[in-house]
């Protein structure tokens, strides 16, 4: 079972992992939270946090700087500052290469850059596209106005490796009766393989090095279709809750999940993507303002979490998220709820 440890007011847009430190990003400065000494720390700059796959210190930006903050003694240091542009969107890759999507005199380039020279290895004027993912050698990208394109760059050359269409594969008929092509929502990857969520089908593995189609799953009629890779697996709920391997689209799982919902009076819409651990599958609702906790071992319900005095919901892109012991959920009041397992 889990009780509330703790409720921050914020405004928070979002919060990140990094070691044993909670990382809250705010419209004007960032909060770091040690979870093993308590310590509440703000530093009053606007960052965008940009990567925290690190234990031992956080990487941000601002429009001009990349900075790197110890998480040991939070000591700020600039590792590049870069001309100003209008805009800079940037993709770590380690600590020597990054990618950067800038906007500079009105358009819109993709560049890759060295952290270490300042050096722009090479760039690609395109008003559309936008990292999704860095991995290996490959930059995946989505088309923000032609939204079915899933493109492969090459890390070293920014050339174009493949681009596979999703439009066929995800078309469907609307409720006016007009014909619309499939899009890309989101992005996963595993292994040597990329994983587009396709609106209206499911999800559509591509091998990386190819762009070679590799399997499909295709959701019901349940009207979503919400998705949480975990290791190795898919956990994803539709007409069921369903569980799918990764590397080869086999079904491994599949349950009836109405109900747990009518269990625990659960409305079945309007429901956030679920988040997964080792012992449990969480997923919350924006009506009912609580979170349904699943034991993975026999899908029962484990608890359902109500964020007490929320007003406003909970915004569909907040998904509940395990860290730890720790299960943490921000409501659209602004509010980060807290919760530990006993």
């Amino acid at each position: 079972m889990y009780h509330l440890l703790q409720e921050n007011k914020s405004i928070s847009s979002d919060m990140h992992y990094c070691g044993d430190s909670i990382v809250c990003e705010y419209d004007g400065f960032i909060e770091i939270f040690d979870e093993k000494t308590k310590n509440r720390i703000e530093i009053n700059e606007k960052f965008a946090i940009e990567n925290t796959n690190t234990s031992e210190y956080l990487l941000v930006s601002t429009k001009n700087k990349i900075l790197k903050i110890s998480m040991s003694n939070l000591l700020i240091e600039t590792l590049v500052d870069f001309p100003p542009v209008q805009r800079r969107q940037i993709k770590f890759v380690n600590d020597i290469d990054a990618i950067c999507r800038e906007k500079d005199n009105d358009k819109w380039f993709l560049r890759g850059v060295s952290l270490t020279s300042e050096l722009i290895k090479w760039e690609v004027e395109n008003d559309t596209t936008f990292t999704v993912e860095v991995v290996g050698d490959f930059v995946l990208l989505t088309d923000s106005e032609k939204n079915s394109i899933l493109t492969c760059r090459s890390l070293k050359t920014g050339g174009v490796l493949w681009q596979a269409d999703v439009a066929e594969l995800g078309r469907y008929e609307n409720f006016e009766g007009k014909v619309v092509d499939g899009s890309i929502r989101e992005v996963y990857t595993d292994g040597d393989l990329v994983v587009a969520k396709v609106i209206s089908y499911g999800l559509a593995a591509y091998r990386m090095a190819t762009g070679k189609f590799v399997w499909g799953h295709k959701g019901g009629n349940a009207g979503y279709y919400l998705v949480a890779l975990y290791n190795n697996n898919f956990h994803i709920f539709s007409d069921f809750y369903y569980e799918v391997d990764a590397q080869t689209g086999k079904k491994l799982r599949q349950e009836e999940f109405a109900p747990l919902l009518k269990q625990v009076g659960f409305r079945s819409y309007w429901l956030t993507q679920p988040a997964v651990n080792e012992k449990y599958i969480a997923i919350a609702s924006h009506y009912d303002s609580a979170i349904l906790l699943i034991n993975r071992a026999d899908f029962t319900v484990a608890q359902r979490i109500d964020l007490e005095g929320c007003q406003n919901g909970i915004p569909l892109p907040n998904t509940p998220r395990f860290h730890g012991n720790r299960l943490f959920q921000f409501d659209g009041d602004g509010t980060l709820h807290v919760f530990q397992e006993d």
